[in-house]
């Protein structure tokens, strides 16, 4: 959904940054600013961390994916988030097992 080099926003016309977020159609394969399809950022970055494909207004239908209900994405980011935080806390447990063993060999 970022990087790359510098585009333009098809809704905008402008420019996009090449270090700004953006978001890009999996159909039509037409760049836009985050803004410019009211897509925050949170709900970007979780399309990217579960890979998957983003569609714009164009090419968007009403039942083409659960995105386009608030309660999807809430439900999907209430899930990413728990999974986050089950993970943070298997690498915390297992730093303090390493911490441990360093402890018990000095």
């Amino acid at each position: 959904m970022a990087g790359g080099s510098i585009k333009k926003c098809d809704a905008c016309k402008k420019n996009i940054s090449k270090s700004v977020l953006r978001l890009h159609c999996g159909v039509c394969k037409r760049f836009f600013h985050l803004e410019c399809e009211k897509v925050s950022e949170v709900d970007a970055r979780l399309m990217a961390a579960e890979k998957r494909a983003w569609k714009c207004g164009s090419c968007r239908t009403p039942l083409a994916s659960p995105l386009s209900t608030r309660s999807g994405v809430a439900g999907r980011r209430s899930i990413l988030m728990s999974q986050l935080i089950n993970d943070q806390s298997d690498v915390i447990t297992e730093l303090k097992s390493l911490i441990r063993q360093l402890q018990d060999e000095n």
